[in-house]
Protein backbone atom coordinates (compact mmCIF):
# COMPACT_ATOMS: atom_id res chain seq x y z
CA UNK A 1 0.00 0.00 0.00
CA UNK A 2 2.86 2.41 0.71
CA UNK A 3 4.23 1.94 -2.79
CA UNK A 4 0.93 2.67 -4.48
CA UNK A 5 0.36 5.78 -2.42
CA UNK A 6 3.76 7.23 -3.30
CA UNK A 7 2.59 8.70 -6.60
CA UNK A 8 0.08 11.03 -4.97
CA UNK A 9 2.51 12.45 -2.43
CA UNK A 10 5.38 12.94 -4.87
CA UNK A 11 3.19 14.27 -7.66
CA UNK A 12 1.74 16.96 -5.47
CA UNK A 13 5.24 17.88 -4.30
CA UNK A 14 6.34 18.23 -7.92
CA UNK A 15 3.92 21.08 -8.43
CA UNK A 16 5.81 23.40 -6.05
CA UNK A 17 9.43 24.61 -6.32
CA UNK A 18 11.93 22.04 -5.19
CA UNK A 19 15.49 20.90 -5.74
CA UNK A 20 17.05 21.60 -9.14
CA UNK A 21 20.14 20.32 -10.96
CA UNK A 22 23.45 22.16 -11.06
CA UNK A 23 23.01 23.24 -14.69
CA UNK A 24 19.47 24.53 -14.19
CA UNK A 25 18.84 28.27 -14.41
CA UNK A 26 16.52 29.39 -11.63
CA UNK A 27 14.32 32.26 -12.79
CA UNK A 28 11.66 34.22 -10.92
CA UNK A 29 8.85 36.16 -12.57
CA UNK A 30 10.39 39.57 -11.87
CA UNK A 31 13.78 38.42 -13.08
CA UNK A 32 12.24 37.21 -16.33
CA UNK A 33 10.37 40.47 -16.86
CA UNK A 34 13.40 42.65 -16.09
CA UNK A 35 15.59 40.61 -18.44
CA UNK A 36 12.98 40.97 -21.18
CA UNK A 37 12.79 44.74 -20.74
CA UNK A 38 16.56 44.94 -20.99
CA UNK A 39 17.51 42.36 -23.61
CA UNK A 40 14.44 41.60 -25.74
CA UNK A 41 15.41 42.14 -29.39
CA UNK A 42 12.11 43.67 -30.50
CA UNK A 43 12.41 46.27 -27.72
CA UNK A 44 16.04 46.92 -28.63
CA UNK A 45 14.99 47.55 -32.22
CA UNK A 46 12.20 49.86 -31.13
CA UNK A 47 14.56 51.82 -28.86
CA UNK A 48 16.87 52.44 -31.82
CA UNK A 49 14.17 54.24 -33.78
CA UNK A 50 15.52 57.60 -35.09
CA UNK A 51 12.30 59.23 -33.94
CA UNK A 52 13.31 58.60 -30.31
CA UNK A 53 16.43 60.76 -30.68
CA UNK A 54 16.70 64.54 -30.81
CA UNK A 55 18.12 64.38 -34.34
CA UNK A 56 14.87 65.11 -36.24
CA UNK A 57 14.10 68.03 -33.89
CA UNK A 58 17.56 69.48 -34.44
CA UNK A 59 17.12 69.22 -38.20
CA UNK A 60 13.67 70.84 -38.03
CA UNK A 61 14.93 73.66 -35.79
CA UNK A 62 18.03 74.38 -37.89
CA UNK A 63 16.34 77.04 -40.10
CA UNK A 64 15.80 79.18 -36.99
CA UNK A 65 19.44 79.08 -35.93
CA UNK A 66 21.72 82.05 -36.74
CA UNK A 67 23.80 81.75 -39.90
CA UNK A 68 27.19 83.35 -40.44
CA UNK A 69 28.05 84.23 -44.03
CA UNK A 70 31.05 85.77 -45.76
CA UNK A 71 31.89 86.69 -49.33
CA UNK A 72 34.96 88.01 -51.13
CA UNK A 73 35.46 88.92 -54.77
CA UNK A 74 37.95 90.53 -57.10
CA UNK A 75 36.99 92.06 -60.45
CA UNK A 76 38.99 93.81 -63.13
CA UNK A 77 37.67 96.12 -65.89
CA UNK A 78 39.72 97.30 -68.90
CA UNK A 79 37.75 100.54 -69.15
CA UNK A 80 34.74 101.97 -70.94
CA UNK A 81 34.35 101.23 -74.63
CA UNK A 82 32.73 104.64 -75.19
CA UNK A 83 35.90 106.36 -74.03
CA UNK A 84 37.90 104.42 -76.61
CA UNK A 85 35.55 105.59 -79.32
CA UNK A 86 35.97 109.14 -78.11
CA UNK A 87 39.71 108.84 -78.62
CA UNK A 88 40.53 108.68 -74.95
CA UNK A 89 42.66 106.04 -73.34
CA UNK A 90 40.55 103.63 -71.30
CA UNK A 91 41.09 103.67 -67.57
CA UNK A 92 41.48 100.19 -66.11
CA UNK A 93 40.12 99.57 -62.64
CA UNK A 94 40.36 96.74 -60.15
CA UNK A 95 37.74 96.25 -57.48
CA UNK A 96 38.33 94.18 -54.32
CA UNK A 97 35.23 93.61 -52.21
CA UNK A 98 34.53 91.64 -49.05
CA UNK A 99 31.44 91.15 -46.92
CA UNK A 100 30.74 89.33 -43.65
CA UNK A 101 27.52 89.13 -41.68
CA UNK A 102 24.96 87.13 -39.79
CA UNK A 103 21.33 86.35 -40.60
CA UNK A 104 18.54 84.77 -38.59
CA UNK A 105 14.97 83.71 -39.26
CA UNK A 106 12.21 83.62 -36.65
CA UNK A 107 9.06 81.52 -36.51
CA UNK A 108 6.98 84.73 -36.57
CA UNK A 109 7.84 85.18 -40.25
CA UNK A 110 10.57 87.71 -39.49
CA UNK A 111 14.10 87.54 -40.81
CA UNK A 112 16.98 89.88 -40.04
CA UNK A 113 20.41 90.28 -41.56
CA UNK A 114 23.36 92.36 -40.35
CA UNK A 115 26.35 92.70 -42.68
CA UNK A 116 29.64 94.56 -42.83
CA UNK A 117 31.20 95.24 -46.25
CA UNK A 118 34.40 96.80 -47.51
CA UNK A 119 35.55 97.64 -51.05
CA UNK A 120 38.84 98.92 -52.42
CA UNK A 121 38.98 100.54 -55.86
CA UNK A 122 42.27 100.88 -57.74
CA UNK A 123 42.21 102.96 -60.89
CA UNK A 124 44.67 104.05 -63.53
CA UNK A 125 47.52 102.13 -62.02
CA UNK A 126 47.55 104.48 -59.06
CA UNK A 127 48.30 102.63 -55.86
CA UNK A 128 46.47 105.18 -53.72
CA UNK A 129 43.04 103.54 -53.51
CA UNK A 130 39.62 104.77 -52.53
CA UNK A 131 38.12 102.69 -49.71
CA UNK A 132 34.42 102.29 -49.05
CA UNK A 133 32.91 100.47 -46.04
CA UNK A 134 29.33 99.96 -44.94
CA UNK A 135 27.12 98.45 -42.28
CA UNK A 136 23.65 97.29 -43.32
CA UNK A 137 20.75 96.01 -41.24
CA UNK A 138 17.95 94.45 -43.30
CA UNK A 139 14.68 93.09 -41.93
CA UNK A 140 11.89 91.23 -43.74
CA UNK A 141 8.45 90.61 -42.27
CA UNK A 142 5.85 88.36 -43.87
CA UNK A 143 2.40 89.91 -43.99
CA UNK A 144 0.40 87.04 -45.51
CA UNK A 145 1.99 83.67 -46.26
CA UNK A 146 4.74 82.97 -43.76
CA UNK A 147 3.37 85.06 -40.89
CA UNK A 148 1.80 82.04 -39.14
CA UNK A 149 4.06 80.82 -36.38
CA UNK A 150 2.42 77.39 -36.29
CA UNK A 151 2.92 76.97 -40.03
CA UNK A 152 6.56 78.02 -39.84
CA UNK A 153 7.17 75.57 -37.00
CA UNK A 154 5.42 72.71 -38.79
CA UNK A 155 8.58 70.63 -39.22
CA UNK A 156 9.62 71.19 -35.60
CA UNK A 157 6.16 70.39 -34.22
CA UNK A 158 5.93 67.31 -36.42
CA UNK A 159 9.33 66.09 -35.22
CA UNK A 160 8.32 66.56 -31.57
CA UNK A 161 5.04 64.74 -32.12
CA UNK A 162 6.85 61.94 -33.95
CA UNK A 163 9.17 61.56 -30.99
CA UNK A 164 6.23 61.41 -28.59
CA UNK A 165 4.52 58.89 -30.85
CA UNK A 166 7.66 56.73 -30.92
CA UNK A 167 7.84 56.76 -27.11
CA UNK A 168 4.22 55.73 -26.85
CA UNK A 169 4.73 52.92 -29.35
CA UNK A 170 7.76 51.78 -27.37
CA UNK A 171 5.70 51.63 -24.19
CA UNK A 172 2.98 49.62 -25.94
CA UNK A 173 5.62 47.27 -27.34
CA UNK A 174 7.04 46.84 -23.84
CA UNK A 175 3.58 45.94 -22.51
CA UNK A 176 3.25 43.26 -25.19
CA UNK A 177 6.74 41.88 -24.53
CA UNK A 178 6.07 41.68 -20.78
CA UNK A 179 2.74 39.96 -21.43
CA UNK A 180 4.40 37.44 -23.76
CA UNK A 181 7.16 36.84 -21.20
CA UNK A 182 4.68 36.19 -18.39
CA UNK A 183 2.64 33.84 -20.55
CA UNK A 184 5.80 31.94 -21.54
CA UNK A 185 6.81 31.74 -17.87
CA UNK A 186 3.41 30.32 -16.89
CA UNK A 187 3.48 27.83 -19.77
CA UNK A 188 6.91 26.59 -18.71
CA UNK A 189 5.74 26.36 -15.12
CA UNK A 190 2.85 24.06 -16.07
CA UNK A 191 4.98 22.03 -18.50
CA UNK A 192 7.61 21.40 -15.83
CA UNK A 193 4.94 20.28 -13.38
CA UNK A 194 3.41 18.00 -16.01
CA UNK A 195 6.83 16.52 -16.81
CA UNK A 196 7.62 15.86 -13.14
CA UNK A 197 4.28 14.22 -12.47
CA UNK A 198 4.51 12.00 -15.56
CA UNK A 199 8.02 10.92 -14.58
CA UNK A 200 6.72 9.88 -11.18
CA UNK A 201 3.71 8.22 -12.78
CA UNK A 202 6.05 6.10 -14.93
CA UNK A 203 8.00 4.97 -11.88
CA UNK A 204 4.83 4.13 -10.00
CA UNK A 205 3.37 2.30 -13.01
CA UNK A 206 6.54 0.22 -13.26
CA UNK A 207 6.17 -0.64 -9.58
CA UNK A 208 2.50 -1.48 -10.10
CA UNK A 209 3.41 -3.73 -13.07
CA UNK A 210 5.90 -5.66 -10.93
CA UNK A 211 3.39 -5.99 -8.09
CA UNK A 212 0.74 -7.17 -10.52
CA UNK A 213 3.01 -9.86 -11.96
CA UNK A 214 3.79 -11.02 -8.41
CA UNK A 215 0.10 -11.21 -7.55
CA UNK A 216 -0.65 -13.08 -10.78
CA UNK A 217 2.13 -15.56 -10.04
CA UNK A 218 0.61 -16.11 -6.58
CA UNK A 219 -2.81 -16.73 -8.06
CA UNK A 220 -4.32 -13.68 -6.41
CA UNK A 221 -5.03 -11.81 -9.71
CA UNK A 222 -6.07 -12.99 -13.16
CA UNK A 223 -3.51 -12.80 -15.99
CA UNK A 224 -5.47 -10.07 -17.80
CA UNK A 225 -4.43 -7.57 -15.11
CA UNK A 226 -0.89 -7.54 -16.53
CA UNK A 227 -2.12 -6.29 -19.89
CA UNK A 228 -3.96 -3.42 -18.21
CA UNK A 229 -0.89 -2.48 -16.15
CA UNK A 230 1.39 -2.59 -19.21
CA UNK A 231 -1.02 -0.42 -21.19
CA UNK A 232 -1.11 2.21 -18.41
CA UNK A 233 2.71 2.30 -18.33
CA UNK A 234 2.97 2.75 -22.12
CA UNK A 235 0.39 5.53 -22.01
CA UNK A 236 2.46 7.45 -19.45
CA UNK A 237 5.64 6.93 -21.49
CA UNK A 238 4.02 8.31 -24.64
CA UNK A 239 2.69 11.32 -22.76
CA UNK A 240 6.16 11.89 -21.28
CA UNK A 241 7.69 12.21 -24.77
CA UNK A 242 5.21 14.95 -25.76
CA UNK A 243 5.63 16.74 -22.45
CA UNK A 244 9.42 16.69 -22.80
CA UNK A 245 9.07 18.45 -26.15
CA UNK A 246 6.63 20.96 -24.62
CA UNK A 247 9.15 21.75 -21.86
CA UNK A 248 11.94 22.28 -24.39
CA UNK A 249 9.74 24.52 -26.55
CA UNK A 250 8.64 26.56 -23.52
CA UNK A 251 12.22 26.97 -22.34
CA UNK A 252 13.40 27.99 -25.78
CA UNK A 253 10.65 30.58 -26.19
CA UNK A 254 11.20 32.08 -22.75
CA UNK A 255 14.99 32.16 -23.20
CA UNK A 256 14.66 34.13 -26.46
CA UNK A 257 12.06 36.49 -25.08
CA UNK A 258 14.30 37.47 -22.17
CA UNK A 259 17.52 37.46 -24.22
CA UNK A 260 19.33 34.63 -22.40
CA UNK A 261 20.87 33.30 -25.64
CA UNK A 262 22.47 34.86 -28.69
CA UNK A 263 20.17 35.44 -31.66
CA UNK A 264 21.90 32.73 -33.72
CA UNK A 265 22.30 30.25 -30.86
CA UNK A 266 20.58 26.88 -31.04
CA UNK A 267 21.14 26.23 -27.34
CA UNK A 268 18.20 25.95 -24.97
CA UNK A 269 18.99 26.89 -21.35
CA UNK A 270 17.55 24.60 -18.70
CA UNK A 271 15.30 27.24 -17.16
CA UNK A 272 13.41 26.33 -14.00
CA UNK A 273 10.55 28.38 -12.59
CA UNK A 274 11.02 28.82 -8.84
CA UNK A 275 7.86 30.50 -7.64
CA UNK A 276 4.15 30.00 -7.85
CA UNK A 277 2.04 31.91 -10.33
CA UNK A 278 1.62 35.53 -9.16
CA UNK A 279 -1.84 36.98 -9.04
CA UNK A 280 -3.07 40.23 -10.56
CA UNK A 281 -6.29 42.08 -9.70
CA UNK A 282 -9.10 41.34 -12.09
CA UNK A 283 -10.41 44.91 -12.22
CA UNK A 284 -13.72 46.02 -10.86
CA UNK A 285 -15.45 47.29 -13.97
CA UNK A 286 -15.01 46.81 -17.71
CA UNK A 287 -15.77 50.45 -18.52
CA UNK A 288 -13.14 51.62 -16.06
CA UNK A 289 -10.63 49.40 -17.81
CA UNK A 290 -11.68 50.92 -21.12
CA UNK A 291 -11.25 54.43 -19.73
CA UNK A 292 -7.81 53.44 -18.45
CA UNK A 293 -6.87 52.04 -21.86
CA UNK A 294 -7.93 55.25 -23.62
CA UNK A 295 -5.91 57.20 -21.08
CA UNK A 296 -2.65 55.28 -21.06
CA UNK A 297 -2.46 52.60 -23.76
CA UNK A 298 0.52 53.31 -25.98
CA UNK A 299 -0.90 52.55 -29.42
CA UNK A 300 -3.96 54.73 -28.79
CA UNK A 301 -1.85 57.64 -27.54
CA UNK A 302 0.42 57.18 -30.57
CA UNK A 303 -2.61 57.40 -32.86
CA UNK A 304 -3.66 60.63 -31.13
CA UNK A 305 -0.15 62.06 -31.63
CA UNK A 306 -0.32 61.15 -35.30
CA UNK A 307 -3.72 62.84 -35.57
CA UNK A 308 -2.34 66.00 -33.97
CA UNK A 309 0.60 65.98 -36.38
CA UNK A 310 -1.77 65.76 -39.35
CA UNK A 311 -3.77 68.71 -38.01
CA UNK A 312 -0.57 70.74 -37.90
CA UNK A 313 0.11 69.83 -41.54
CA UNK A 314 -3.41 70.82 -42.61
CA UNK A 315 -3.12 74.19 -40.88
CA UNK A 316 0.26 74.82 -42.48
CA UNK A 317 -1.02 73.79 -45.92
CA UNK A 318 -4.00 76.15 -45.65
CA UNK A 319 -1.69 79.00 -44.74
CA UNK A 320 0.39 78.42 -47.87
CA UNK A 321 -2.64 79.25 -50.02
CA UNK A 322 -2.13 82.93 -49.19
CA UNK A 323 -0.09 85.15 -51.53
CA UNK A 324 3.42 85.95 -50.36
CA UNK A 325 3.56 89.61 -49.37
CA UNK A 326 6.60 90.79 -47.42
CA UNK A 327 7.59 94.14 -45.95
CA UNK A 328 11.29 94.75 -46.47
CA UNK A 329 13.22 97.51 -44.75
CA UNK A 330 16.87 98.30 -44.23
CA UNK A 331 19.10 100.86 -42.55
CA UNK A 332 22.63 101.36 -43.76
CA UNK A 333 25.65 103.53 -43.00
CA UNK A 334 28.63 104.00 -45.34
CA UNK A 335 31.97 105.73 -45.27
CA UNK A 336 34.40 106.69 -48.03
CA UNK A 337 38.09 107.60 -47.78
CA UNK A 338 41.20 107.83 -49.93
CA UNK A 339 43.32 110.39 -51.80
CA UNK A 340 41.20 110.12 -54.92
CA UNK A 341 38.13 111.11 -52.94
CA UNK A 342 39.77 114.05 -51.29
CA UNK A 343 39.84 112.36 -47.90
CA UNK A 344 42.68 112.89 -45.46
CA UNK A 345 44.76 109.77 -45.18
CA UNK A 346 48.05 108.76 -43.72
CA UNK A 347 48.97 105.88 -45.95
CA UNK A 348 47.04 102.86 -47.15
CA UNK A 349 46.15 101.57 -43.69
CA UNK A 350 45.00 104.96 -42.47
CA UNK A 351 42.93 105.44 -45.62
CA UNK A 352 41.18 102.10 -45.02
CA UNK A 353 40.29 102.69 -41.39
CA UNK A 354 39.16 106.24 -42.18
CA UNK A 355 36.38 104.75 -44.28
CA UNK A 356 34.73 103.46 -41.07
CA UNK A 357 33.70 106.95 -40.00
CA UNK A 358 30.30 106.10 -41.50
CA UNK A 359 29.46 109.64 -42.39
CA UNK A 360 26.53 108.68 -44.63
CA UNK A 361 23.31 107.10 -43.29
CA UNK A 362 20.34 105.94 -45.33
CA UNK A 363 17.29 103.73 -45.22
CA UNK A 364 14.92 101.94 -47.56
CA UNK A 365 11.51 100.27 -47.34
CA UNK A 366 9.31 98.41 -49.75
CA UNK A 367 6.81 95.61 -50.39
CA UNK A 368 7.51 92.35 -52.17
CA UNK A 369 4.58 90.41 -53.70
CA UNK A 370 4.67 86.90 -55.09
CA UNK A 371 1.52 85.17 -56.31
CA UNK A 372 1.78 81.78 -58.06
CA UNK A 373 -0.78 81.58 -60.86
CA UNK A 374 -3.22 78.80 -60.03
CA UNK A 375 -1.27 77.93 -56.87
CA UNK A 376 -1.56 74.25 -57.81
CA UNK A 377 1.19 73.06 -55.49
CA UNK A 378 -0.34 74.58 -52.37
CA UNK A 379 -3.82 73.32 -53.27
CA UNK A 380 -2.48 69.83 -53.90
CA UNK A 381 -0.60 69.83 -50.59
CA UNK A 382 -3.74 70.93 -48.76
CA UNK A 383 -5.85 68.22 -50.38
CA UNK A 384 -3.28 65.55 -49.51
CA UNK A 385 -3.00 66.85 -45.93
CA UNK A 386 -6.78 66.77 -45.49
CA UNK A 387 -6.92 63.20 -46.77
CA UNK A 388 -4.15 62.18 -44.37
CA UNK A 389 -6.05 63.91 -41.55
CA UNK A 390 -9.10 61.83 -42.35
CA UNK A 391 -6.99 58.69 -42.39
CA UNK A 392 -5.49 59.62 -39.02
CA UNK A 393 -8.95 60.17 -37.52
CA UNK A 394 -10.09 56.81 -38.86
CA UNK A 395 -6.93 55.30 -37.40
CA UNK A 396 -7.88 56.64 -33.96
CA UNK A 397 -11.37 55.17 -34.30
CA UNK A 398 -9.86 51.87 -35.43
CA UNK A 399 -7.66 51.68 -32.33
CA UNK A 400 -10.70 52.50 -30.18
CA UNK A 401 -12.59 49.65 -31.82
CA UNK A 402 -9.64 47.30 -31.36
CA UNK A 403 -9.38 48.21 -27.67
CA UNK A 404 -13.11 47.61 -27.13
CA UNK A 405 -12.96 44.23 -28.89
CA UNK A 406 -9.79 43.12 -27.10
CA UNK A 407 -11.15 44.22 -23.73
CA UNK A 408 -14.36 42.25 -24.27
CA UNK A 409 -12.39 39.15 -25.21
CA UNK A 410 -9.93 39.55 -22.35
CA UNK A 411 -12.73 40.17 -19.86
CA UNK A 412 -14.66 37.09 -21.02
CA UNK A 413 -11.44 35.04 -20.93
CA UNK A 414 -10.93 36.00 -17.30
CA UNK A 415 -14.49 35.06 -16.40
CA UNK A 416 -14.15 31.74 -18.26
CA UNK A 417 -10.83 30.93 -16.62
CA UNK A 418 -12.25 31.74 -13.21
CA UNK A 419 -15.33 29.52 -13.77
CA UNK A 420 -13.17 26.68 -15.10
CA UNK A 421 -10.90 26.92 -12.08
CA UNK A 422 -13.90 26.68 -9.77
CA UNK A 423 -15.21 23.60 -11.59
CA UNK A 424 -11.79 21.94 -11.57
CA UNK A 425 -11.45 22.57 -7.85
CA UNK A 426 -14.79 20.81 -7.37
CA UNK A 427 -13.70 17.92 -9.59
CA UNK A 428 -10.44 17.66 -7.65
CA UNK A 429 -12.35 17.43 -4.38
CA UNK A 430 -14.61 14.69 -5.82
CA UNK A 431 -11.53 12.78 -6.97
CA UNK A 432 -10.05 13.05 -3.48
CA UNK A 433 -13.27 11.69 -1.99
CA UNK A 434 -13.15 8.82 -4.46
CA UNK A 435 -9.56 8.16 -3.47
CA UNK A 436 -10.43 8.03 0.21
CA UNK A 437 -13.20 5.51 -0.57
CA UNK A 438 -10.85 3.40 -2.71
CA UNK A 439 -8.21 3.42 0.01
CA UNK A 440 -10.77 2.12 2.48
CA UNK A 441 -11.64 -0.73 0.09
CA UNK A 442 -7.96 -1.49 -0.43
CA UNK A 443 -7.34 -1.79 3.29
CA UNK A 444 -10.09 -4.41 3.53
CA UNK A 445 -8.78 -6.31 0.51
CA UNK A 446 -11.80 -5.51 -1.64
CA UNK A 447 -9.84 -3.83 -4.45
CA UNK A 448 -6.53 -4.21 -6.24
CA UNK A 449 -3.40 -2.12 -6.16
CA UNK A 450 -3.86 -1.36 -9.84
CA UNK A 451 -7.33 0.09 -9.31
CA UNK A 452 -6.07 2.16 -6.42
CA UNK A 453 -3.23 3.51 -8.59
CA UNK A 454 -5.77 4.44 -11.28
CA UNK A 455 -7.81 6.44 -8.78
CA UNK A 456 -4.66 8.11 -7.51
CA UNK A 457 -3.80 9.00 -11.11
CA UNK A 458 -7.19 10.69 -11.42
CA UNK A 459 -6.37 12.86 -8.42
CA UNK A 460 -3.03 13.78 -9.96
CA UNK A 461 -4.73 14.54 -13.27
CA UNK A 462 -7.18 16.89 -11.58
CA UNK A 463 -4.35 18.54 -9.64
CA UNK A 464 -2.49 19.14 -12.87
CA UNK A 465 -5.67 20.47 -14.42
CA UNK A 466 -5.94 22.85 -11.49
CA UNK A 467 -2.36 24.04 -12.04
CA UNK A 468 -3.15 24.61 -15.71
CA UNK A 469 -6.37 26.42 -14.84
CA UNK A 470 -4.54 28.67 -12.37
CA UNK A 471 -1.95 29.46 -15.06
CA UNK A 472 -4.72 30.12 -17.59
CA UNK A 473 -6.37 32.53 -15.16
CA UNK A 474 -3.07 34.32 -14.60
CA UNK A 475 -2.47 34.55 -18.35
CA UNK A 476 -5.98 35.88 -18.87
CA UNK A 477 -5.39 38.54 -16.20
CA UNK A 478 -2.06 39.46 -17.81
CA UNK A 479 -3.82 39.83 -21.16
CA UNK A 480 -6.55 41.93 -19.57
CA UNK A 481 -4.11 44.38 -17.96
CA UNK A 482 -1.94 44.51 -21.08
CA UNK A 483 -5.06 45.37 -23.07
CA UNK A 484 -5.87 48.12 -20.58
CA UNK A 485 -2.30 49.40 -20.86
CA UNK A 486 -1.50 49.17 -17.15
CA UNK A 487 0.45 45.90 -16.93
CA UNK A 488 3.78 47.60 -16.31
CA UNK A 489 2.21 49.82 -13.67
CA UNK A 490 0.69 46.80 -11.94
CA UNK A 491 4.11 45.17 -11.83
CA UNK A 492 5.79 48.37 -10.64
CA UNK A 493 8.01 48.59 -13.72
CA UNK A 494 8.86 51.26 -16.26
CA UNK A 495 10.32 51.10 -19.76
Amino acid sequence: MKKTRTILTLALAALVPGRVHADDVRLTVKQAVRLALKHNLSLKKERQSPALSTGPEQVAGAPFEPELFAEASVSDSPGQVSRQRAGLAPTASTNVMGEVGVRKSFSTGTSAELSLSSAAMFGGGVLDPAYQSGVTLTARQSLLEGISRSANEEALATARLSRREARQKLRHQAEQVVADTLEAYFDLQVALAQDAVEALAIKTSETTLRDTRTLIAGGRLPGSEEISARYTLQTYRQAKLKTRQAVADARDRLARLVGMVRPDSLATPSIVTVETTPSLPAGSDLRRLQAAALRQRGDYLAALSQLEAQRVRVEASRHRLWPKLDLVGSVFATGLSGDETGGVTTGVEGSYWASYRMDQVGWSAGLSLSLPLGNGQARGELKSAELELGRAQTGVDLVKQTIAEELNRAWRAVQLARDQLALIKTAEEVARMKLRSEEALYRTGKTTAHLLAAVQAEVVKERLARAQAEADLSKALVKLHATAGNLLARLGLEV
